[in-house]
């Protein structure tokens, strides 16, 4: 497969998995409804298309120059982080009104180490494009730049996983055996499960090309 198309494929099957989750929370009936609805938003749409905007080969902004993509780069991912943000407080909310126990379930703590993860991500790329990051003396611009998209890989890379085993929950398959019937529900959530994961293998790939390619930027560029 063409790489063109391969990345393309690995954009828009995630999408599949967003219009599904949404159509089954729209409109928000419960505190929880919210919950799904927006970390699947932010983490699986916002945040990937954020680190896709400084695809040099395959963005989806490839007429605009640096400095545009740049700043569609930090707002799309720090709008990706607030949703993400909302949506853990959604449920913490839900889980204290119902008197349920928090971060029971992998689900939960990985969903936990998510935000956190995704959070202090976020607030390391502020300070190293604004050069402001505390380290800064000790560790050199193009060091902390690499650092970071290291980083934000495994932040979409904890993002899916959080969000394949939140495809194992009881309200998922409840979703799904109720539309399409019970014997489904275990293929439908391992297929979702498999696209949960396509952002951070898109990702993946975008981060390998730039490390291999031969340098074709200045080091105080980002």
């Amino acid at each position: 497969m063409p790489p063109f198309l391969l990345s393309w494929l690995l954009d828009l099957v995630p999408s599949l998995l967003v219009v599904t989750v949404t159509a089954f929370v729209l409109p928000p009936r419960t505190l929880f409804d919210w919950h799904p609805l927006l970390v699947v938003v932010g983490g699986m749409l916002i945040m990937p298309w954020a680190i896709r905007a400084l695809d040099r080969d395959m963005s989806w902004m490839t007429h605009k120059q640096r400095a545009s993509k740049i700043q569609w780069h930090w707002i799309l991912q720090l709008a990706g982080t607030v949703c993400i943000a909302l949506g853990a407080t959604a449920v913490f909310m839900n889980k204290n009104f119902y008197g349920k126990p928090h971060f029971a379930t992998w689900h939960g703590l990985m969903g936990l180490i998510t935000v956190v993860f995704a959070i202090l991500v976020t607030c390391a790329g502020f300070g190293i494009h604004w050069k402001f990051w505390p380290i800064g003396r000790l560790v050199n611009y193009g060091t902390a730049r690499a650092t970071h998209m290291y980083f934000g890989l495994g932040s979409i890379l904890l993002g899916g996983v959080t969000t394949g085993l939140g495809l194992c929950s009881h309200w998922f398959n409840r979703q799904i055996s109720s539309r399409v019937g019970e014997r489904a529900v275990l293929g439908v959530t391992i297929l979702f499960f498999v696209f949960a994961l396509f952002p951070a293998l898109r990702i993946m790939l975008q981060v390998f090309r730039i490390r291999f390619r031969q340098p074709a930027a200045k080091p105080n560029q980002f």
